[in-house]
C-alpha cells in the first residue's frame, strides 16, 4: 500500500495463498492515519505515514502453527473512531477430560491506547469451521468478523451463523445458523438468509433478541414467511461450551 507517496508495507494484512474470491482481500481498515490489521496473532496498529507500529494486542489463544495461516476478516473501526474490533477462529486444546474446542475469540481495543476495552470467547457451531463451512454471500468469506456494534450488541459473524454478544457481560444473547449478519442500524440487524439449496432472502432481525422485524425475497408468497426464530442462549451457561468474557 502506498501513502502519500512513500510505501507502507503491511505483511500482516496479507490473507494466505489460498484464499481466493473477496475473502483474498487484505485485513486492514484505514483509519484517521492508522491501519488496523486483523493479523494472525491479534490486532495491530500501524502509523499509515511512517510504517511504524503503533501498539498489537494479541488474542488469548495463538494461531495454530504450520500450514498456510488461516483466513482473516478486515476489522470494524467504530464511528467515533474511539474503538476497534475484530475476531478469529481458534482451536482450544482440551485438559484433563475437558475435549478440544473450536471456538471464536473476538477483542475491542481502544483505538488510542491499545488497551483491551472488552473481549469474549464463542463456541463455533460446527457448520462455519473445517470443510463443512459453506459461505453465505458471492465474497465466499467464511472467517469470523464483527459487522456491527451499537450501545448493548456486538454482532458477529463466521461463515452461515450469526451471533449477538451483550459486551458488558460477554454472553452471547442468540445466535442464528444459515444467517449472515451484513450491517447493524438502529437496534436492526440486516443480512442474507439461506432458505435452501441455492435459495436465499434478505432478513432483519431486532439486535437485543434476535426476533425477526421484516424480510424480502425468497417466500413462497411474495417474500413475506416468517423465518425461524433465532436460538437463544441459556444465561449462566458453561463457558467451555458458550462465550467467555475477560
Amino acid at each position: 500500500m502506498r501513502f502519500d507517496g512513500s510505501a507502507v508495507e503491511l505483511p500482516s494484512a496479507r490473507q494466505p495463498s489460498t484464499t481466493s474470491g473477496g475473502a483474498a482481500r487484505p485485513a486492514v481498515t484505514l483509519a484517521d492515519g492508522v491501519a488496523y490489521i486483523t493479523a494472525e496473532e491479534g490486532l495491530e496498529a500501524i502509523d499509515t505515514g511512517t510504517g511504524a507500529p503503533r501498539w498489537e494486542v494479541n488474542t488469548r489463544h495463538a494461531a495454530a502453527k504450520g500450514g498456510f495461516g488461516s483466513d482473516r476478516a478486515a476489522p470494524l473501526v467504530s464511528t467515533d473512531g474511539k474503538t476497534v474490533y475484530a475476531a478469529w477462529n481458534r482451536d482450544v486444546k482440551g485438559e484433563g477430560t475437558a475435549p478440544d474446542r473450536a471456538v471464536i475469540e473476538v477483542l475491542a481495543v481502544e483505538t488510542a491506547s491499545g488497551k483491551t476495552a472488552w473481549a469474549a470467547e464463542i463456541a463455533a457451531a460446527p457448520s462455519s469451521r473445517g470443510l463443512a463451512a459453506t459461505a453465505i454471500g458471492a465474497d465466499e468469506i467464511l472467517a469470523p468478523q464483527v459487522v456491527g456494534v451499537d450501545a448493548g450488541t456486538a454482532l458477529v459473524t463466521a461463515a452461515d451463523t450469526t451471533y449477538a454478544v451483550e459486551p458488558s457481560a460477554g454472553a452471547v444473547r442468540w445466535h442464528k445458523p444459515d444467517f449472515r449478519a451484513v450491517t447493524l442500524t438502529d437496534g436492526v440487524v440486516a443480512g442474507g438468509e439461506r432458505t435452501g439449496f441455492g435459495a436465499g432472502r434478505l432478513l432483519g432481525l431486532a439486535a437485543a433478541t434476535g426476533e425477526q422485524r421484516w424480510d424480502r425475497g425468497g417466500g413462497a408468497a411474495g417474500g413475506r414467511r416468517r423465518a425461524p426464530a433465532a436460538e437463544r442462549d441459556p444465561q449462566g451457561q458453561d463457558p467451555r461450551r458458550g462465550c467467555r468474557h475477560r
